[in-house]
């Protein structure tokens, strides 16, 4: 009988099941994100360019969890969840800040406006999980490396 190893709770300190559920509101917050964005974008390209820009903290998330072994060290990783969590948050206080302004269209008599601010709104649950884990894999380096033999 084959033994798997769970390498995230053994090399970061913390559990697998935190980087689908950011997954998966990332997902869908990069979808609001880039929908609202892409409203104001005229040619069919830049619209794909912008849907592209707004789905790599969710490709990040995936491409880093995807394998059953981590590709980075836990600092390096943490640094990554540092810069997807402010890359999202970046992003979303600007779309409000310009939707306030005027140059995004902000909440009008479409629904599909409310809509796409509704599910861009949704990626803030990934900082639940995301901040959790980037807390435990801080815990997780200085309690090993208190306990490591130089």
């Amino acid at each position: 009988m084959k033994v798997i190893r769970n390498f995230y709770k053994e090399e970061y300190g913390v559990s697998t099941w935190l980087f689908p559920v950011a997954l998966l509101s990332l997902f869908f917050g990069g979808i609001g994100e880039g929908a609202l964005y892409a409203s104001v974008a005229k040619e069919h390209f830049l619209k794909v360019i912008i849907g592209i820009v707004f789905s790599l903290p969710a490709l990040t998330i995936y491409v880093l969890t995807y394998l059953n072994r981590p590709i980075l060290a836990p600092r390096q990783f943490r640094f990554c969840l540092l810069c997807i969590l402010s890359w999202y948050a970046f992003f979303a206080i600007l779309a409000e800040v310009l939707c306030s302004i005027g140059y995004l269209p902000s909440e009008g008599p479409r629904f599909a406006l409310r809509l796409l601010r509704i599910t861009m709104h949704f990626g803030w649950l990934s900082f639940i999980p995301l901040g959790y884990g980037y807390i435990a894999i801080r815990r997780h380096e200085l309690t090993k490396s208190w306990t490591s033999p130089d």
